[in-house]
């Protein structure tokens, strides 16, 4: 158990090893949700409720720490995510110690999360969330986190009811990407026009609430961009590559994606060591990427693939300068949108292994 340590208002946190360890209400039991729901949308729902109160810890904790505080919470994130500890030591070192150390003015917090950040984010889901948060911040202030003085909200603290709408913010920004797909989502959602004097301009829970809905939306936005980048390849020789072994999910979907446009990515190629050409995979794109032989693919085939890695990256930032999601296939379909639906389902997947 922590006590603040400073400003006036004393507060007292939990620290579990998951969830939000009791510092805010979750917004099920807000709304008195019933667990009654079906499968897949009580899944989808759970993993909104559960990012939706690590946001909500993450962004406000450091606030109501006060905004003088960032070297000891950069120090704090350090020790206790060094010790293994939940969701504070782990998140904040990772991705928060970086962002409310640098945010607030400390030289040292920054420190900590580049070098301590760098190395937890790969194996620690907290971690993720704390660098694409801040990530998504930086955005939001065109890179003004380190302007910041006295805190991300100034001397003005923000409310229980603006923290609530903030969370329900987040959370119905994430339901509707993980229901309906971000490219659908983000058409429907107004992002938030800050002043001059950014986060600390802030006043009420309708803004609030719309502050939650942009940084939930472009940390779902991140989240996918972030597996798409995370794509990791080999080769055992010039002739055989290979998507690694925990990345196949994904590039079982892209395939799909490259199987309904053969005129763009034509068909997977292998090479065995004493041919001396490739020869026609009688495989789908789909199978040979994430089902290979020992033989794998061809490095000529790995860039077609890596090709369609980049238009759905292009789909998901919105990139409309990438020419080939103009392209329609020989059915008159229209790459752009079939990229599009791919990578709403690969940020569902980036969204749920934040969640686990």
């Amino acid at each position: 158990m922590l006590n603040s340590l400073g400003g006036g208002a004393s507060l007292q946190i939990t620290i579990k090893a998951g969830g939000n360890g009791g510092l805010f209400q979750s917004q099920s039991s807000q709304n008195g949700a019933s667990p009654s729901q079906s499968a897949f949308g009580g899944q989808r729902s759970n993993i909104a409720e559960q990012l939706s109160d690590i946001m909500t810890t993450m962004l406000f904790m450091g606030s109501m720490m006060g905004g003088g505080m960032g070297g000891s919470l950069g120090g704090l994130g350090s020790s206790l995510g060094s010790l293994g500890g939940g969701l504070l030591g782990q998140g904040l070192a990772g991705g928060l110690g970086s962002s409310l150390g640098s945010g607030l003015d400390s030289e040292l917090g920054g420190g900590l999360g580049g070098a301590l950040g760098a190395g937890m984010n790969a194996m620690n889901p907290s971690a993720m969330m704390g660098s694409l948060l801040f990530s998504a911040l930086e955005d939001l202030l065109g890179g003004g986190m380190s302007q910041q003085q006295g805190g991300l909200f100034g001397n003005k603290q923000p409310t229980s009811p603006e923290i609530s709408a903030y969370t329900k913010g987040v959370n119905d920004a994430l339901s509707a990407i993980l229901g309906n797909g971000l490219s659908q989502a983000q058409g429907q959602n107004s992002p938030l026009q800050l002043g001059n004097n950014g986060l600390q301009g802030l006043s009420g829970a309708g803004a609030f609430n719309q502050l939650g809905n942009t940084l939930g939306m472009s940390v779902g936005q991140k989240a996918g961009l972030q597996e798409l980048n995370n794509i990791s390849t080999h080769n055992d020789s010039p002739t055989r590559y290979f998507v690694d072994k925990e990345d196949r999910k994904m590039a079982k979907e892209i395939g799909q994606f490259m199987d309904q446009y053969p005129e763009v990515f034509g068909k997977p190629e292998y090479q065995k060591d004493n041919w001396q050409t490739a020869k026609q995979d009688d495989k789908s794109w789909a199978k040979a990427l994430s089902k290979p032989d020992d033989d794998g693919m061809t490095k000529g085939s790995m860039d077609k693939f890596m090709k369609a890695v980049g238009m759905i990256k292009s789909a998901v930032a919105g990139d409309t300068g990438n020419t080939n999601l103009n392209a329609r296939g020989n059915g008159g379909a229209s790459l752009g949108i079939d990229a599009s639906m791919i990578g709403d389902r690969i940020v569902n997947m980036g969204l749920k292994k934040l969640a686990d």
